[in-house]
């Protein structure tokens, strides 16, 4: 059987590291949600086209109508305001992408449109305005009349012939610094649907048509996320529980002195 000595130190010991991981778990809280509060966006250039309108705008529009249908083009609405918050690592909705696919002159076309993003990100007390420019690539395919067979099979969807097809360039890294932890911010695709987070890689749209779909972002922690300061309420627990750890072991010293005195 274990003597009393022994007894009191196994258990006031055992309580200090079980008080000591609790300490450190909350001293290693992960870093907080970041919160988008607002997101604007605007076209900054047109690759190609002709007869360019609505640069540094949220509307840009390029190429020689034909046969009255208007000119084809690009718009933008970021998602914020409302604010919203969420955790890294995880899809999120930047804006809704509309494609304005109509019937220009051949050569007036466009093959692609960069888009200027200015974001207002918050996080743990800090907020700041990150600004960037992602690079899209338009397939302004070339209509063949009643013949469907004659477009790509890989980015038809419908039978009118040739659908258009915007893409973009996964390789673009924009970095942004908050509360000293390093982020960037991708676009992971387009959906169709602001709560279905699964992006697909290209947007098509329809010979003639207005087209709307989400631009889903991603934000990527690229260093270790520093620990989130305590809440003003959590001092007192975290007080209380460091104090109680003292006072056990005080009242083990204690007890450990009298067992030996009356020995």
């Amino acid at each position: 059987m274990m003597p009393k000595i022994k007894q009191l130190t196994a258990l006031g010991n055992s309580a200090i590291i079980g008080l000591s991981s609790i300490v450190l778990s909350a001293v290693s809280l992960p870093a907080q949600a970041i919160q988008l509060n607002s997101l604007t966006g605007f076209w900054t250039s047109v690759n190609g086209g002709a007869n360019v309108t609505g640069l540094q705008t949220n509307q840009v529009r390029w190429g020689d109508p034909v046969s009255g249908s208007g000119q084809s083009g690009l718009g933008f609405v970021g998602s914020a305001p409302p604010s919203v918050s969420f955790p890294v690592n995880t899809n999120f909705v930047l804006g809704t992408l509309t494609h304005y696919n109509f019937v220009v002159a051949g050569g007036t076309a466009a093959s692609g449109a960069n888009l200027g993003i200015s974001l207002n990100l918050s996080n743990a007390g800090e907020t700041i305005n990150p600004q960037f420019n992602y690079a899209f690539n338009i397939d302004e395919t070339v209509n063949q009349e009643g013949n469907v067979d004659a477009c790509d099979p890989t980015k038809q969807i419908s039978s009118v012939p040739c659908d258009d097809v915007i893409t973009f360039d996964n390789s673009q890294q924009q970095i942004f610094i908050l509360n000293g932890n390093q982020y960037e911010l991708k676009i992971s695709g387009f959906s169709s649907d602001p709560t279905n987070f699964s992006p697909i890689a290209q947007f098509t749209t329809i010979e003639r048509q207005e087209n709307n779909a989400y631009l889903l972002g991603k934000i990527t922690p690229l260093t270790p996320a520093t620990p989130v300061p305590f809440e003003t309420d959590a001092l007192p627990i975290v007080g209380s529980m460091i104090a109680f750890g003292f006072g056990l072991r005080a009242k083990q010293k204690l007890a450990q002195k009298k067992l030996v005195k009356f020995e």
